[in-house]
C-alpha cells in the first residue's frame, strides 16, 4: 500500500509559479490514485490563483524550526502575517501525522523540514538549483546530513540534475513540469508594446526602463511593467506584446520567458541560467548575465529590425512558441511525473 505524500508549501498570499507546480503535482498524483495532501504553516493558507482540489492541512512544526533560526524582524513579520484578520481563508484541517507519511518539501525548506520531522521519510522537490545549494549548505552548517537524511531528490530541469551530480546524490528522479501555457496562446497580431516583469531584478529593471525611455529609440513602442497583475491581465499583456524583456535570475526553469514565448513575444534578455534549456538564440535573443547595456542595445536592435524587416523575427517567435508549447506540454508533465513516481516508490520501499 502506498504511503500518504504530504507536500509542504509556504503561506504567501501572492501568486507563485513554484507553489502552483507543487499543487499541480499533488493533484496529478491524486488523480492517479495516490494519497496526497498539501501542508501549510497557517490555517486557511492556500495559493490565491489555484483551487485546492486535494486535502489542505496546516502545522506549525516547520514554522517553529524556522523561527529558531530567524532574526527578530523576521519573527515579528511572520507573527504579524499570522495575526492579520482574514489573511488566509482557504480552510483546511490541522495535520495529524501518520507514521508512514512521506514529507515532500521544496528545496529551500530542507534544513527546517529535516529538523521538524526527523522520523519521517523525506523527498526534496527541487525547482531552483541555487536555492538547493544554499539549503544544502545551511543543512551542513546545522550539523545535518542532507545526503543521508533525505530519501529522494526530484529535479525539474537539466540545471537541477547537474547540482545533484555535484552534491553526490544518488537517489534522484527527473520530470519536466509545465507552466499553464494554455493561458498564453500564440498571438500573431501584436501591438507596438514592450513588457517586462521586474520582480526578480527590480533595481536593474528600473535602470533599463529609464534608459530605454531616455535614449529615444523605442520608435513609438509603449513600455509597460507587469507587476502584481492577476493571471488574466498578465495573459492579456503578453498576448498584446511584441517584445518581452526577461529579467530572470538564478532559475531552474523560469516561467515568465516561457509564457512570453508561448504568447508569441520576441523574448530578449537574461536566461537566469537554468532557462537556457529553452531560451537560446534559436528561440529568442539572450544577453549576457547582468549586462544591462547589452540588454538595452539588444532591445533597441530588435525594435529597429522589426520595423524595417520583420520576417526573421516573426519566424523566430513562431518557432519559439511551438517549441515551448511542445516541450512543456501538460501531458509531458503528467506522464513524466507518474513514470518517475513509480521509481520513487520503489526506491522508498527498498530503503524502508
Amino acid at each position: 500500500m502506498s504511503p500518504r505524500y504530504l507536500f509542504t508549501c509556504p503561506d504567501s498570499p501572492k501568486p507563485s509559479g513554484g507553489v502552483a507546480v507543487v499543487y499541480q503535482t499533488a493533484e496529478f498524483l491524486a488523480e492517479a490514485g495516490y494519497d496526497t495532501g498539501l501542508v501549510h504553516n497557517s490555517p486557511g493558507a492556500f495559493h490565491p490563483d489555484y483551487a485546492v482540489n486535494v486535502p489542505n492541512f496546516h502545522t506549525r512544526a516547520i514554522d517553529r524550526v524556522m523561527t529558531r533560526y530567524s532574526g527578530r524582524r523576521a519573527r515579528l513579520r511572520a507573527m504579524t502575517r499570522r495575526l492579520m484578520p482574514g489573511a488566509f481563508t482557504g480552510g483546511g484541517d490541522a495535520l495529524d501525522l501518520r507514521p508512514d507519511d512521506v514529507i515532500v518539501m521544496g528545496e529551500w525548506q530542507m534544513p527546517d523540514v529535516i529538523e521538524a520531522f526527523p522520523r519521517h521519510r523525506k523527498i526534496v522537490y527541487v525547482q531552483n538549483p541555487f536555492a538547493h545549494v544554499d539549503a544544502h549548505a545551511r543543512a551542513l552548517g546545522r550539523g545535518l546530513d542532507p545526503v543521508a537524511q533525505i530519501d529522494h531528490y526530484i529535479g525539474i530541469s537539466d540545471a537541477n540534475m547537474n547540482v545533484f551530480d555535484l552534491l553526490g546524490l544518488d537517489h534522484v528522479s527527473y520530470f519536466p513540469v509545465a507552466p499553464k501555457l494554455d493561458l498564453f496562446p500564440y498571438r500573431e497580431t501584436k501591438k507596438k508594446l514592450v513588457t517586462y516583469m521586474p520582480r526578480k531584478r527590480p533595481e536593474e529593471a528600473l535602470v533599463v526602463d529609464r534608459a530605454l525611455r531616455a535614449r529615444g529609440r523605442l520608435m513609438g513602442y509603449d513600455l509597460v511593467a507587469i507587476d502584481g497583475a492577476p493571471p488574466a491581465k498578465v495573459a492579456e499583456l503578453l498576448g498584446d506584446s511584441l517584445i518581452f524583456i526577461s529579467f530572470l535570475k538564478q532559475e531552474a526553469l523560469g516561467f515568465p520567458a516561457a509564457e512570453a514565448m508561448s504568447a508569441g513575444c520576441i523574448t530578449v534578455g537574461f536566461t537566469g541560467f537554468g532557462t537556457e534549456e529553452y531560451f537560446t538564440p534559436d528561440t529568442g535573443v539572450p544577453t549576457p548575465e547582468g549586462d544591462l547595456p547589452a540588454l538595452v542595445k539588444a532591445t533597441e536592435s530588435v525594435i529597429a529590425e522589426y520595423e524595417s524587416s520583420p520576417a526573421r523575427l516573426d519566424a523566430l517567435r513562431g518557432a519559439a512558441s511551438a517549441f515551448v508549447r511542445d516541450r512543456y506540454a501538460p501531458e509531458r508533465f503528467r506522464n513524466g511525473l507518474l513514470d518517475a513516481w513509480k521509481g520513487i516508490e520503489a526506491s522508498l520501499g527498498r530503503a524502508n
